[in-house]
């Protein structure tokens, strides 16, 4: 999150257990954000111990942190806060979530967040989908959800591997659509986790996710969600940075000494050869660009199977970013 004076941010971390080193765990300390959720893939001893977080992850002074230990043995989700620019109340907690209220020191900042990190099996996952709705029916706030679904939402969520069943995505759909929740927009691969492997045994999935309420859209709607890279990690991290919305104001910088009506008309009327433009460009032609990616996609992905080098990921990646960028301008245009 950010505040007038210090940028500030939700982020998902990960953990890799090849990180462990003599019973430490490296992260990246830089620009730490003052509220954090590590994703705990692997279980490690260490972090049983009460010391752990703050003499090896967090700064020295002012930081809390909680975790959901007491449902989950393996301590699944560490959620940490700055305390100096947070408060911050433990409302539930659960195997595959916790939830907590976020209010900041300088009157900003007021919602709910559900961070989460789902089962892997259809029926363990259902537990988590009925402890959303039971939230939801208490929510008023603005209310972000989000992290590691272990589920996938969308028939197109799998790259690779087997094809997707309704079977898998209905219970997660009906709870999209039961909670009333949209998707934050997002920058980065579509794809959110691989297994990293090579030739036709690398699958690619996307399960990790981001959705504000009704609420949440009113207030916060422009906030998008970044996708980093994976690095080391199966997953990417995600980074939620709340901001002050941009002010379309150079529109109106001519001044005219007309009436106020007719000064609006002009102004509107001297934008319309620039959307005219702009329609052109970038518009007028989207199903075409949308069939030459697909096109160029599945070329690319025949090579893929025919022979896989980094290159082809790399194309596979790029292509399928821009075909759901024209996708979506298509469904908003």
């Amino acid at each position: 999150m950010q505040t007038p004076s210090q940028q500030q941010c939700i982020v998902e971390k990960r953990v890799d257990k090849s990180k462990a080193i003599e019973d430490k765990i490296e992260l990246d300390m830089v620009n730490f954000p003052a509220l954090s959720v590590i994703i705990m893939r692997n279980s490690f001893e260490p972090l049983n111990k009460g010391s752990w977080c703050t003499s090896n992850v967090l700064p020295d002074k002012g930081w809390n942190y909680a975790t959901n230990y007491q449902d989950a043995s393996n301590g699944r989700i560490w959620f940490t806060w700055d305390s100096q620019w947070y408060n911050v109340t433990i409302l539930s907690v659960a195997a595959q979530f916790i939830h907590y209220l976020v209010q900041d020191r300088v009157g900003i900042v007021d919602c709910a967040v559900t961070a989460i990190y789902g089962y892997n099996t259809i029926e363990q996952i259902k537990q988590l989908w009925s402890g959303l709705k039971s939230i939801a029916a208490g929510i008023t706030k603005p209310w972000l959800l989000c992290g590691d679904f272990n589920a996938v939402l969308y028939t197109n969520d799998r790259l690779m591997g087997n094809p997707i069943t309704y079977t898998e995505v209905q219970d997660f759909a009906d709870c999209v659509t039961t909670l009333t929740l949209n998707e934050l927009a997002w920058t980065g691969d579509y794809y959110t986790w691989s297994n990293k492997q090579s030739g036709a045994e690398r699958i690619d999935n996307r399960i990790d996710r981001a959705f504000g309420n009704y609420e949440w859209m009113m207030q916060w709607g422009y906030v998008i969600t970044e996708y980093g890279l994976l690095y080391i990690s199966e997953h990417t991290p995600m980074l939620i940075t709340l901001h002050s919305a941009s002010k379309p104001e150079r529109v109106w910088n001519q001044s005219y000494t007309m009436g106020k009506m007719k000064n609006i008309w002009v102004k509107l009327k001297e934008l319309r050869p620039l959307f005219r433009t702009l329609n052109t460009e970038h518009f007028g032609t989207i199903s075409m660009k949308i069939e030459h990616t697909r096109i160029s996609l599945e070329e690319v992905q025949q090579k893929i199977n025919a022979a896989y080098n980094d290159s082809l990921i790399e194309e596979e990646k790029r292509l399928l970013q821009n075909l759901e960028k024209w996708s979506l301008l298509k469904k908003v245009y």
